[in-house]
C-alpha cells in the first residue's frame, strides 16, 4: 500500500506528511541531490494557513516570514488606488494576513517533520521520475539515477513533479493552455523598499501600461518583480546594469548600487492538465496547472490539490473506499482549477497591464469602489485568499498556544 510521490517540493513533501501522519508507508523521490533552496513563490494565504496548521507547520513557518494585513493596488503614474485590510476576514478565518516567506522555508520544515515523526516516509533524493505506469494491482514508477534505472510498485504514483513533469508525460495526460507573452522579472533585494518607499504596503501592486511592479516584503529582504513585456532577450533583462538601470527606474535614487542578492526570470503560462488522475496514476500541483503569478496562486493551489489527493487517498487506503475517490479528487480540483484560480490568476494579469485610459480609469474606480465597502472589500479578500476554492477541512487545527480560536 505505498505511496510513490515523483517531487520533494512543497506539494509532494504536503502530501507525503498527510500521509505519514495515518502511517502510511510513502516513498518521496527527487531528482535533485537536496531540496531547492531557492524559491520563485512567497506568498502562503489564509486558506493555505489553515491547511499547513492541521499539519502542525503553520506557526514555524509563519516565524520564518513578514506577515501583513495590507494589500495594496497603485497606478505607477496616478499614485495609490485602494488598500485592503486582511482583518475583514476575521470571521472565516484564524489567519486574516498574507503571509510571505520563500516556499523552500516550507520544504525545510517539512522535511524535519517528516525526519522526526514519520517514519513510514522514506525520502530519496538523487533519484528522478522518468516513467509512471498504471497496472491492474496499483501503479509503477521509473526512476533514474546515476545513469541506472529502477522500477518500483505502489498503490498510487503521485506526480508532484513541476511543469513539465515526467509522471504526466508518461501517463499520456495533455497539458492545454498557452503562455503569456510577457515575463517577470523578480529581484531579490537586500535594499530595504519600505524604509525609502514608506508609502507602499508590505504587499503592493503598481500598475503601468509598460512596466507593471510588484514588492513583496519578506522577512529579510524584499522581491521587487517587474513586468516584461519588450523584445529584451533574458540576457539583456538580467544584465548587471540593466538590473540596475530598472530598479533606478522605481527605488529613490542613491548613488551605490542596488543590492541585489538574486534575479531570475519566469515565464508566465496557462495551462490545465486535461485530466488529474489515470487508473493509480495522480497529478497535483505544478504538474496539473500553471497560472499567471500574480496573486500568488500556483504555490497555494498546490499546496490545496496535495490536502484533497492526501485525504482522498487516505481513503483508499485505511478506510476501504471505493478507488473512485482518487478520480473525484480530480475532477473537483481540475473544477476549481478552471473555474475559480485560472480564471482569478488571469483577471489580475490583465488589470496589471491594462491598456488604454478609460479601461485603467474604469479599473481603477471599481478597485476603489470595492476597498470603501466593507462588504464588497471582504468578499475581494475572500476570493483573492484562495477561500473559494480550497478543500474542505478534515481535522480540528490547534494553535500556537493550543487554543484553536486564537487568531495571530
Amino acid at each position: 500500500m505505498t505511496v510513490l510521490i515523483a517531487g520533494a517540493g512543497p506539494v509532494g513533501l504536503t502530501l507525503a506528511t498527510l500521509l505519514g501522519r495515518h502511517g502510511i508507508p510513502v516513498v518521496v523521490f527527487e531528482a535533485e541531490p537536496s531540496l531547492n533552496p531557492s524559491s520563485q513563490a512567497s506568498t502562503f494565504h489564509p486558506s493555505t494557513l489553515e491547511l499547513l496548521d492541521e499539519i502542525e507547520v503553520a506557526w514555524a513557518l509563519i516565524d520564518t516570514g513578514k506577515l501583513t494585513e495590507r494589500l495594496q493596488y497603485r497606478d505607477r503614474a496616478d499614485g495609490l488606488i485602494a488598500e485592503f485590510d486582511y482583518r475583514v476576514l476575521r470571521p472565516v478565518t484564524r489567519f486574516p494576513v498574507r503571509l510571505q516567506t520563500d516556499q523552500s522555508e516550507l520544504t525545510r520544515l517539512l522535511r524535519a517533520e517528516i525526519q522526526k515523526r514519520y517514519p513510514s516516509v522514506s525520502l530519496r533524493f538523487g533519484m528522478r521520475a522518468v516513467e509512471a505506469l498504471d497496472s491492474p494491482a496499483g501503479a509503477k514508477l521509473i526512476t533514474s539515477a546515476d545513469g541506472n534505472t529502477q522500477e518500483w510498485e505502489g498503490r498510487f504514483v503521485v506526480g508532484a513533479d513541476g511543469a513539465h513533469s515526467a509522471v504526466r508525460h508518461s501517463a499520456g495526460i495533455a497539458f492545454e493552455g498557452s503562455p503569456y507573452p510577457s515575463r517577470h522579472l523578480m529581484i531579490t533585494t537586500a535594499y530595504d523598499v519600505l524604509a525609502n518607499m514608506p508609502w507602499l504596503a508590505p504587499v503592493t501592486y503598481i500598475f503601468d501600461e509598460d512596466e507593471s511592479v510588484g514588492v513583496l516584503t519578506l522577512r529579510k529582504y524584499t522581491r521587487v518583480v517587474f513586468l516584461i513585456s519588450g523584445p529584451e532577450t533574458d540576457e539583456e533583462v538580467l544584465a548587471p546594469e540593466r538590473l540596475q538601470e530598472r530598479l533606478r527606474g522605481f527605488l529613490p535614487a542613491q548613488p551605490e548600487p542596488y543590492p541585489v542578492i538574486d534575479a531570475r526570470i519566469a515565464r508566465l503560462h496557462q495551462r490545465v492538465a486535461s485530466r488529474y488522475t489515470s487508473g493509480a496514476i495522480a497529478l497535483a500541483g505544478d504538474a496539473a496547472h500553471l497560472n499567471h503569478p500574480l496573486g500568488g496562486m500556483g504555490l497555494n493551489a498546490g499546496i490545496h490539490d496535495a490536502y484533497a489527493l492526501g485525504h482522498a487517498i487516505r481513503q483508499v487506503i485505511l478506510e476501504r473506499a471505493d478507488a473512485a475517490v482518487i478520480e473525484e479528487y480530480g475532477n473537483e480540483r481540475r473544477r476549481q482549477a478552471i473555474t475559480h484560480v485560472l480564471p482569478t490568476a488571469d483577471e489580475y494579469s490583465r488589470a496589471s497591464a491594462e491598456a488604454g485610459a478609460q479601461a485603467r480609469r474604469q479599473r481603477n474606480e471599481e478597485m476603489r469602489a470595492a476597498a470603501a465597502d466593507p462588504a464588497r472589500a471582504r468578499q475581494f479578500l475572500y476570493q483573492a485568499s484562495m477561500f473559494d476554492s480550497v478543500p474542505a477541512r478534515w481535522e480540528k487545527a490547534a494553535s500556537r498556544d493550543g487554543h484553536p480560536d486564537d487568531d495571530v
